[in-house]
């Protein structure tokens, strides 16, 4: 992967998508389970991600960017 698209900043230097930016869903999902130290220190959880394309880079776009996801995501890998 060549990054992670977020719905709002994350680290300053890191510009925001154009406008007229085309991404492209490549029908993979990816579940990240978070490691000991960000589960209890730092109250994270396990997040899903699209697995995209844009400008020719490959990038994860996290599902909790979206009121409504654009694609459907099946219950059995919310669950596993």
């Amino acid at each position: 992967m060549d990054g992670s698209i977020f719905d709002g900043p994350i680290v300053r230097d890191i510009p925001p998508l154009r406008g007229d930016a085309a991404v492209q869903f490549t029908g993979t999902v990816y579940k990240r389970m978070p490691s000991v130290f960000e589960r209890y220190l730092g109250g994270s959880r396990e997040a899903l991600f699209y697995g995209v394309r844009f400008d020719g880079k490959r990038a994860l776009l996290s599902v909790g960017a979206f009121v409504e996801p654009p694609v459907e995501i099946c219950s059995a890998v919310r669950q596993s």
